[in-house]
């Protein structure tokens, strides 16, 4: 067997990953039963569920550490772990998935 038949061989009986890696399905894929909005809304603590509204009424990062007198890089951990309890990637996402969930009002630019 040549090099490049070993080779496809290997190949062949490997499963290949196309797309997103399994730890990003674990986190962000659609389970089998939703959370309840009350469920998701119990596990954001109380100052992810104020940098969510506000994020809702289109502040920035910047904007939301002033009103909220943190540092502009706590507020950025909180945005990462509000992502891994709402299961999506981006901040469009959070705040759509926080309003159909009711956990955020429609956006209203200050």
């Amino acid at each position: 067997m040549g090099h490049f038949s070993f080779l496809a061989a290997i190949a062949l009986t490997k499963p290949v990953a196309f797309g997103r890696s399994a730890t990003w399905k674990s986190r962000y894929e659609a389970e089998p039963r939703e959370a309840s909005a009350s469920a998701v809304a119990e596990s954001l603590s109380p100052r992810e569920s104020d940098i969510l509204r506000l994020m809702a009424e289109g502040l920035t990062n910047k904007e939301i550490a002033r009103d909220l007198a943190i540092a502009p890089e706590t507020v950025k951990s909180h945005i990462k772990h509000m992502f891994i309890k709402l299961k999506v990637e981006r901040r469009a996402q959070a705040v759509s998935r926080a309003q159909i969930l009711g956990l955020a009002g429609t956006r209203t630019r200050r």
